[in-house]
């Protein structure tokens, strides 16, 4: 059957996305974060994508009015949970804070719940203990923009059921998008593992003095035809991110590969995190 109600804990830019993305295909959607302000910065950035699609002739206005009269808000996440049929948990990438909001999901969602994650790095495994529903608990990593990005990667924890992951791969179909199933859980699930690899190889290269970070990405970009060069990616993803997954990588994968160099290192010590703070590999201060 078709989900009707479906509760996003977490307003930053995907979890508003995903809230929109839901509610341009007909699911009435509660959007759900702690502090006000974060709520209104989400659903304004998202309603001006979809006012974007207006202007553009891509969106109906009627479409575009209804949509936005399907997202509710709120600052209570236990009142998101009360009455929805799935509960996707959009929150920061961080283990602790993604634990508690899973227990909080546990004590206020109803029985038959699904409780999914939007992480891209962290197993539902390391989340599903917190609950007392381990087979109603799913990776479901939509990606970012939702409102542009086709891919969800929908992953089995050890203790996911069958039914669990059904359902799950229907409600991505429902809004829209394409899931692939991971039948288990993997350091990057399929798209991180190879973009976060061909980052470690290109700044890795930069660190031989091999090449310019500017030549490798010029080199993929040639070569491979690929739309955007590794380092430049890497800037886009956040070099933050980046050194993060890469610890997360020898650790789980106990490879001395994914030890940052001293590169990328400096550049986080010195508050260089990419486009996000306008200077990274490259300068994407504005002009």
């Amino acid at each position: 059957m078709a989900v009707s109600r479906v509760s996003v804990v977490g307003a930053g830019t995907v979890g508003s996305q995903l809230a929109f993305q839901c509610a341009l295909h007909g699911v009435d959607v509660t959007l759900a974060s702690r502090r006000q302000e974060t709520l209104d910065r989400g659903v304004a950035g998202a309603t001006k994508l979809l006012h974007r699609r207006v202007e553009k002739g891509s969106l109906a206005e009627a479409d575009c009015a209804a949509a936005l009269g399907r997202v509710h808000t709120t600052t209570s996440v236990e009142a998101a949970a009360h009455h929805a049929e799935i509960v996707v948990e959009a929150v920061a990438e961080r283990l602790d804070v993604k634990q508690e909001v899973f227990r909080h999901l546990d004590q206020h969602a109803p029985a038959g719940t699904i409780l999914a994650t939007t992480s891209s790095t962290i197993g539902i495994s390391q989340l599903a203990g917190e609950t007392g529903r381990p087979d109603l608990c799913v990776n479901a990593h939509f990606f970012n923009p939702v409102l542009v990005m086709d891919l969800v990667e929908v992953v089995r924890g050890p203790a996911t059921s069958d039914e669990t992951v059904r359902r799950t791969m229907d409600f991505a179909r429902q809004v829209g998008r394409h899931p692939i199933l991971v039948n288990r859980e993997s350091y990057g699930f399929i798209v991180n593992r190879i973009i976060f690899t061909a980052i470690r190889e290109a700044l890795r290269l930069v660190a031989e003095g091999a090449a310019t970070p500017e030549d490798v990405d010029e080199a993929c970009l040639r070569g491979l035809n690929w739309p955007m060069g590794p380092i430049k990616l890497a800037d886009f993803i956040g070099l933050d991110v980046i050194h993060d997954a890469w610890l997360l990588g020898q650790e789980e994968m106990d490879d001395a590969a994914w030890v940052p160099t001293p590169d990328l290192e400096l550049r986080i010590s010195s508050g260089e995190l990419g486009m996000k703070t306008g200077r990274g590999f490259f300068d994407h201060a504005r002009k």
